[in-house]
């Protein structure tokens, strides 16, 4: 899916990755149907449900998912293992940095706050050895 992700998007595509629909997929999580259908098209989910839904995203391989729910957590999503190469950016750091442009571009007030906590993450990894400021 080419277009950018927000927290309802990737609750939509998760539900219907995994054959479900708002009814079954609401039994699995443990929520009603009603909260489901809120988390599709009003309100996005928020809180310890977000664990859940990461979980699951990864469970069906899908990095591009679960990072929406991580970023939404607080948590880094970028691979600490890629190879570090001075001329180019990894593939996983470019992969984060798109990411992160479409999660802005969303709007989406939970994401957002959600990428400014991870702004650290990626300066530890930009910033030249040896460097101490910011």
């Amino acid at each position: 899916m080419n277009k950018k992700k927000n927290l309802q998007d990737a609750v939509v595509e998760l539900r219907r990755a995994l054959g479900l629909n708002q009814t079954l997929f609401a039994r699995r999580i443990g929520v009603s149907t009603s909260t489901v259908y809120r988390w599709e098209t009003q309100k996005p989910p928020r809180g310890p449900v977000l664990t859940r839904l990461s979980e699951l995203s990864e469970s069906l391989q899908r990095p591009d998912l679960q990072g929406v729910f991580k970023l939404a957590l607080g948590e880094s999503v970028a691979s600490p293992s890629a190879p570090v190469d001075d001329a180019e950016i990894p593939p996983t750091l470019q992969h984060y940095l798109q990411m992160l442009a479409e999660i802005l571009a969303s709007g989406d007030a939970m994401a957002i706050d959600a990428v400014t906590r991870n702004i650290d993450f990626f300066r530890d990894r930009l910033r030249p050895a040896g460097h101490k400021g910011r």
